[in-house]
Parts: C-alpha cells; structure tokens; sequence
C-alpha cells in the first residue's frame, strides 16, 4: 500500500515520468508520524515497483535494491506532487534493470537503482 494516488504518467525515450499526489487519507501518514507525517522511504521504493508493473505491463519481483539514497523528506501536506522519474532497460527474458530520481518538483528527494525479475503467473 503506497500513500500515494496517481495523477499521470508520460512515457520517456529511456522510461517513464510518473506525478503522483499524496494521499492524506492513507493510513500510512497518521502512523509515520502522528501529528508531523512524512512519507517513509520504502514507500516511494514501494511506488516506484507498482509503477515498473504499470510501465511493463507484468508482475515483477525486486531482485536487487541497490545506491539507495534519501536525500530530503516529503512532508504530505505540503507537498501537491510528488514526481517519478524512471530510466529503465526491459529486454525480453532478462532482468529488467532501473534507475529512478524521486523529487517534488525541485527539490531531489531520493534516487535508488533497482533490478528486477519476471514473476511466472
């Protein structure tokens, strides 16, 4: 369960932008932190997984999570969108790599590089 709701995404030459807007009803942000919520940063790892099945049009397994780095906090309430950019490499029957930038418009928020594998259905 991501605290966030889709707006749009738009395909890229290497990926993806995807704009997303958290949402305050989430129960997420009433328990991280109650009375000065921020968004937890397996959150946005977790978002941009859901968007990589959205963007392949399968189901994935993360195999590998690596360079991981949270820069600055998103504070829901004061942030209207919160911006995805992927750069991804889908060749057919071999893990699909990826790099994604999380930011709220200028400000960088977290980066992470992610490998992920084809789940049998």
């Amino acid at each position: 369960m991501t605290p966030f709701i889709l707006k749009h995404t738009t395909p890229t030459e290497t990926g993806f932008r995807a704009v997303m807007a958290p949402d305050m009803e989430s129960a997420i942000y009433t328990a991280h932190f109650p009375g000065n919520p921020v968004t937890p940063g397996a959150c946005l790892v977790e978002a941009v997984c859901n968007l990589m099945e959205r963007h392949c049009e399968c189901k994935l397994r993360l195999r590998e999570l690596k360079n991981v780095k949270f820069i600055s906090v998103i504070v829901p309430d004061r942030e209207s969108k919160v911006v995805f950019d992927v750069v991804c490499c889908n060749v057919p029957d071999s893990p699909i790599a990826a790099k994604a930038t999380v930011n709220n418009g200028n400000v960088v928020c977290a980066k992470m590089s992610l490998v992920f594998e084809r789940r049998d259905h």
